[in-house]
């Protein structure tokens, strides 16, 4: 993380920044992580054109998933007896060169910023995960290609090809060590529970009403 998380970073890629801003959504007058996924909640409903009872389910599972994600790990992050540093204070504690050390993550203005409250777990993580599991759970299918929007002021695309529900989870995870503002266990444990979240809203709530599911060419 101290390598690839710096804004000076030689090591990150230039595909790792890409996602790394993508998924961001932290600055208020954005739609946050939980509007961008339900956006990506409605892509997917018109690629499949799903009618009204079948949108309407999905969007359902999908935000109740999101919304018990982030009731979990926020519970992780105050109702638990750990209570992480972010990586900005853990790496400026080490001294010497990192002394100075700042994340690529950054306010509007460009100065470099990390959120407030602790670092386990990751939002993000739990946030995609829950999104990914609520998905796959729904069509039965992980690969499924779509298109993903990003209204992040930082992001260097506004457009990224996705070719499954698993691929959001996964770079929403990582996404947050390439900004600098998550240890990687962080985003591991953040992205399990939220996998376990998306797993028991649907097997416990929003059962359907009539059989079948809906056409999955």
């Amino acid at each position: 993380m101290r390598r690839v998380g710096a804004v000076d970073s030689t090591e990150r890629t230039y595909d790792q920044t890409v996602v790394g801003w993508f998924w961001d959504h932290d600055l208020n007058g954005t739609y946050h992580p939980p509007g961008q996924l339900l956006q990506l909640t409605g892509t997917v409903a018109k690629k499949f054109k799903l009618d009204t009872y079948e949108t309407t389910r999905l969007f359902a599972l999908s935000a109740l998933s999101l919304a018990d994600a982030g009731i979990a790990a926020w519970d992780s992050k105050f109702d638990s007896p750990i209570n992480e540093w972010r990586p900005v204070s853990a790496v400026r504690a080490t001294g010497g060169a990192n002394a100075t050390w700042e994340p690529l993550s950054a306010d509007r203005s460009g100065a470099p910023w990390t959120l407030c409250f602790p670092a386990w777990t990751s939002g993000h993580a739990n946030f995609t995960a829950a999104w990914a599991g609520a998905m796959q759970h729904y069509f039965d299918r992980d690969d499924v290609s779509f298109t993903a929007h990003s209204e992040d002021p930082h992001t260097l695309v506004l457009s990224r090809q996705m070719n499954s529900f698993s691929q959001v989870a996964q770079e929403g995870e990582f996404s947050r060590l390439w900004l600098g503002v998550h240890f990687r266990w962080d985003a591991e444990d953040g992205r399990e529970i939220g996998t376990n979240v998306a797993d028991y809203v649907f097997d416990n709530a929003l059962q359907p009403t009539r059989p079948g599911r809906p056409d999955q060419r």
